[in-house]
């Protein structure tokens, strides 16, 4: 007879002799039952929830990473077609690019110092086409917009020759960046004619290095006296004084 093992023994000797003397009762390690295993936790399925979640992560990481890299490359792309001259920020996605401050438009109602100073680049600019072109008498109509990144400006200004009165889009590309306390030096890299839709520009940056020696040797005498003004408009060039 098998019997509840979690019973006294003493209680079942007794309770069996009453019933039948002939009725002994032993316990053995077979007649243990073990009971119940606990409920396996569903690990493996929450496991595999993880590295479903990890992988989606790892998928996710892997696809923003690619269609960022495809938008910097778009980017890039028309950034060197339009040699910073024109952007197009739909192409510029919300998160920007790390390690890359991009070129962007100036806005010249929200900072009214940076019309003056873009004002002044650009006169610093013409005097250096005129001083190329000895027979250019070129002259600033106005800025038609200028774009940015850090220090470098890439302006296109309407320009006038006076002795023809033709007028036309010029480009020029220039840095200006603080020098020595309160002065700022801005460097022309180049000016030259808006070149036609779909068409590189040619840049001047290796053209006659001695040129540039000479201007910059103008700008200098400039800083010393003060805010130069070769233009006859109050704008200085060159050094200029910043307030």
């Amino acid at each position: 007879m098998r019997v509840d093992r979690h019973l006294r023994v003493e209680h079942l000797e007794k309770e069996l002799a009453d019933i039948d003397p002939r009725i002994t009762c032993s316990f053995s390690d077979d007649d243990k039952v073990d009971p119940p295993s606990p409920k396996k936790p569903k690990i493996e399925e929450e496991d595999g929830d993880d590295v479903g979640s990890k992988s989606d992560s790892e998928n996710h990481s892997s696809k923003w990473k690619i269609d960022r890299e495809e938008a910097f490359d778009k980017y890039m792309t028309y950034v060197e077609e339009h040699q910073g001259f024109d952007v197009n920020l739909d192409l510029i996605p919300p998160f920007g690019f790390p390690g890359y401050f991009g070129i962007y438009p100036v806005h010249f109602d929200v900072n009214p110092g940076i019309n003056q100073l873009v004002k002044q680049a650009t006169h610093l600019a013409i005097r250096r086409y005129n001083h190329l072109n000895p027979k250019s008498k070129l002259e600033l109509v106005k800025i038609v917009k200028a774009n940015r990144s850090t220090t470098m400006y890439y302006i296109t200004f309407l320009g006038e020759e006076l002795d023809t009165g033709h007028r036309r889009n010029y480009q020029t590309k220039v840095c200006h960046m603080f020098w020595a306390g309160d002065i700022a030096r801005t460097r022309v890299f180049f000016v030259r004619p808006e070149p036609e839709p779909g068409m590189k520009g040619d840049d001047d940056d290796d053209d006659d290095d001695d040129d540039d020696d000479d201007d910059d040797d103008d700008d200098e005498d400039e800083a010393k006296d003060g805010d130069a003004d070769d233009d006859g408009d109050g704008e200085g060039d060159g050094l200029v004084k910043t307030n």
